[in-house]
């Protein structure tokens, strides 16, 4: 995941981190559901240190 922390309350900052999303599909081939996996401590890391 590669992005700017730039929501409410946001730094500003970039991060660039590892990880996978599980995807879910229904009959019409459309998301029903998304799970991301990463380093929780590796993202609050490069956000808020």
């Amino acid at each position: 995941m590669k992005g700017t922390f730039t929501g409410p309350g946001g730094t500003g900052r970039s991060i660039d981190i590892s990880g996978h999303e599980m995807l879910e599909f229904d009959s019409d081939h459309l998301i029903t559901s998304a799970r991301g996996y990463f380093d929780e401590q590796e993202y609050n890391r490069q956000l808020f240190h």
